[in-house]
């Protein structure tokens, strides 16, 4: 879609993540636009990185670096889902200790640090199967 199309003849910033997509997005907005006379300061704040992208990366730095034990349960859940096998295997254990959920355990998604979270919150209805894994 075209910002034209929508009336806008303006643009004074676009908040985008840091994607490289998102870098060549600029670079065409300015190529497209520079010559307009409604082009606004010459295009020097178009690109304006998303400030929740930049929070997801100061916290996904700092998380390691807060508590050990972050570490630790990541360790194990890559562990349980290294395979097939392992992963039945963890599924026994949950059986073995009268765990019944639908959710199963999650991966973490080093862009997103809400996966951390959700990572540490499903394994807290799995703790006692993951301590019978021998991880």
């Amino acid at each position: 879609m075209c910002p034209l199309d929508w009336g806008i003849d303006k643009i004074l910033t676009m908040t985008i993540d840091h994607a490289s997509s998102s870098s060549g997005l600029i670079l065409f907005l300015k190529k497209k636009t520079r010559n307009r006379k409604t082009t606004i300061l010459d295009h020097e704040f178009l690109h304006m990185i998303y400030c929740g992208h930049i929070l997801n990366l100061i916290v996904c730095d700092g998380l390691p670096d807060l508590d050990k034990s972050i570490v630790k349960v990541q360790n194990a859940v890559r562990y349980v889902k290294s395979s097939l096998s392992q992963f039945a295997t963890f599924r026994q254990c949950a059986e073995k200790e009268g765990i019944v959920s639908k959710i199963l355990l999650c991966l973490d998604v080093p862009t997103r640090w809400t996966s951390t979270y959700k990572i540490m919150d499903r394994v807290e209805n799995f703790q006692k199967a993951i301590e019978r894994v021998e991880v």
